[in-house]
């Protein structure tokens, strides 16, 4: 968590300092994908990982910004929250079911914008 505050603390001063051009920001969004997906990796509560969904499914609606998300490891992420990893049997419990949805949701989203590209 130091590491995610550090970086976090780095972006924003960076954001600070620099002009406000559309280039930044869509490089601010990027960092807060790799930041999502990073703690969607480490594992979190389950609200956490619907927050994280949440950002990261509006987020991935710009073209610009789908570049950090669509690593083969970060797509693994979204995959396994999705539980559409070979090795899942089941759904599982009732409670993941959110998280199931949203990351489903980012996959859509992903997909659909690589398509239009």
């Amino acid at each position: 968590t130091t590491l995610v505050r550090s970086i976090g603390e780095e972006v924003m001063v960076r954001f600070h300092r620099r002009p406000r051009t559309l280039f930044f920001i869509r490089c601010l969004y990027q960092q807060l994908c790799e930041q999502v997906l990073h703690l969607l990796e480490k594992g979190a509560s389950t609200s956490c990982q619907i927050t994280c969904l949440e950002a990261l499914r509006i987020l991935s609606r710009d073209k610009k910004v789908l570049e950090p998300v669509t690593t083969k490891e970060n797509m693994q992420i979204l995959m396994r929250l999705a539980k559409l990893e070979p090795s899942e049997n089941s759904l599982g419990e009732e409670a993941e079911f959110p998280v199931i949805v949203e990351a489903l949701k980012c996959l859509c989203n992903i997909v659909s914008k690589q398509i239009g590209r």
